[in-house]
């Protein structure tokens, strides 16, 4: 009981005196959560929800342009938070859905057990222009967020789920897609070139000047998928007519 409490005393003053830093005008991200970040999930949360019981709301997220290579954001909610530009080398983003509380945190009750550390929200979360490649076995949720140029080359994405995601310009090359979904994704101009799409689900996906060189679709599921700019032009006035 006694360490416990001394624990908490020490973990409320780390994240109190790390608010209190200030935050260089030099960097493009946020130098406090950058700081609490690489901490770790406990940090990060302790930090998020002190931020909502002062302001009523959760802190907008903000990592452009930083360098977070090999960084565990397991557990995090991470739900519109700003990833431009940055480096996601190796990032553990997580394998099971994360469920997250009313007060915004996520649900991890079994820390004890590595294997069981919820995988990160990332609803709406912006990765434009950043480099997430270098990866195993990153069964990541990236749906309905912002992939627009994101580089996921050479990365195992077995199982990853891209559901409403804008990926126009992203590029998957070499990269490992088994089973992956990609309903209604949007992935003009991206580049699949030497990807295995084994199992791989592109239900009304994108593919407008989409690079599929060395692809074998027939392993794929593939339904009502958008080629050309005249279908995706003649689904757009299907989907208003059916509002």
């Amino acid at each position: 009981m006694y360490r416990s409490t001394l624990f908490f005393v020490l973990f409320s003053f780390f994240v109190s005196h790390t608010l209190a830093q200030g935050d260089d005008p030099l960097t493009p991200y946020h130098d406090q959560q950058f700081r609490l970040i690489k901490k770790g999930r406990k940090f990060f949360s302790a930090y998020q929800k002190a931020y909502k019981e002062k302001t009523g709301e959760l802190p907008k997220i903000n990592l452009q342009e930083a360098t977070l290579i090999g960084v565990d954001l397991r557990g995090m909610n991470l739900d519109n938070a700003d990833f431009r530009e940055s480096d996601l080398r190796g990032v553990q983003f997580g394998h099971n859905p994360a469920k997250k509380m009313v007060d915004g945190s996520i649900d991890d009750d079994q820390n004890s057990d590595p294997k069981a550390i919820l995988a990160s929200s990332l609803r709406n979360a912006d990765f434009r222009g950043s480099d997430i490649g270098e990866h195993e076995k990153m069964v990541a949720d990236f749906s309905l967020s912002n992939c627009e140029g994101a580089n996921f080359s050479d990365t195992d994405l077995t199982g990853a789920r891209f559901i409403k995601t804008n990926a126009k310009n992203a590029i998957f090359r070499e990269t490992s897609l088994i089973g992956a979904n990609f309903r209604m994704a949007d992935l003009t101009n991206g580049d699949m070139t030497g990807a295995d799409v084994e199992r791989c689900i592109f239900d009304h996906t994108i593919l407008i000047r989409t690079q599929m060189v060395d692809l074998n679709i027939d392993e794929c599921i593939m339904k009502g998928v958008i080629f050309t700019e005249k279908q995706l032009k003649e689904f757009i006035e299907k989907q208003k007519k059916r509002q």
